[in-house]
């Protein structure tokens, strides 16, 4: 019995200390001062006007550096390369006061469809000395009256360029769209951030036929606070109500706003590479 009573106190004495369970709390609403829907509207405003990433601004910007290089400088892996497409890996100055550090591929087609690929991880500087910092990703393909289709992913700065270049963003975009007949059907998905405000979208769609080509679907805006917002367009209006938690917080407009930036894309595409 002894022996028990000795066996029972050395299991009691190597048990744990109870653990107190922790309880997650709901999310804070946002006060007042938060919700200032002048200054999220004027923000939403501002951040249009800066315009939003297009792989084709990517590939001018690159292209008027690299068209710059030397033949020593950016080292290309391909030493029979006369142009600025390839791969090159390289820590050099040319004679013209343009500098390259780190790595790039860009690749690009034009016949019959027309097709970039692009991956950054670079500092390119100017001779003025400003630098045009590239870390990430672009792809387009175009299939001319048929299809397009885009994605930027990554941060690229270039305060020179202004607008969301300077920025100091980050974006994560895809786009995609068919013709038929020269009508488009589009679908804009993901992500762009501004230094004061950010927007996901989420399978906004653009039709040509379907109220005058005005945005249709979800948007998620989230502002300095850190809380995130939705936003439906639908019914043909470019506004709708901004909500947070199921609780209707005032209604926003941005509808015309995020179509004359895909009218803007269209522009770029048609009009072809430089």
């Amino acid at each position: 019995m002894g022996g028990n009573t000795m066996m029972l106190l050395f299991l009691f004495s190597c048990t744990e200390d109870p653990q107190i369970q922790e309880v997650y709390q709901s999310p804070v609403a946002p006060t007042n001062s938060v919700l200032d829907m002048a200054t999220i509207e004027s923000r939403i405003q501002a951040a249009f006007e800066k315009g939003l990433p297009s792989p084709i601004t990517l590939r001018n910007l690159y292209g008027s550096f690299l068209s710059q290089r030397e033949s020593w400088c950016p080292h290309m892996e391909n030493p029979d390369s006369s142009n600025w497409h390839g791969v090159w890996f390289d820590d050099c100055s040319t004679l013209d006061g343009y500098s390259f550090w780190g790595t790039a591929l860009f690749f690009e087609f034009t016949d019959p469809d027309w097709t970039i690929e692009a991956m950054a991880s670079y500092e390119l500087v100017d001779p003025q000395g400003f630098t045009f910092i590239g870390g990430g990703e672009y792809e387009l393909d175009v299939v001319p009256n048929q299809s397009w289709f885009f994605r930027v992913g990554g941060t690229f700065t270039y305060d020179p360029y202004g607008g969301w270049f300077s920025e100091r963003g980050e974006a994560s975009l895809f786009w995609d769209a068919v013709f038929t007949d020269g009508v488009m059907q589009g679908r804009l998905d993901g992500g762009v951030g501004f230094s004061d405000i950010e927007f996901y979208f989420d399978g906004v769609v653009v039709d040509d036929a379907v109220c005058d080509g005005l945005p249709q679907g979800a948007v998620m805006i989230r502002d300095e606070s850190g809380f995130w917002f939705s936003l439906e367009l639908s019914d043909c209006r470019a506004c709708g109500q901004m909500m947070w938690n199921g609780e209707e917080q005032g209604e926003l407009c941005l509808g015309t706003q995020l179509q004359e930036t895909i009218l803007y894309w269209r522009a770029e595409i048609e009009a072809g590479p430089e």
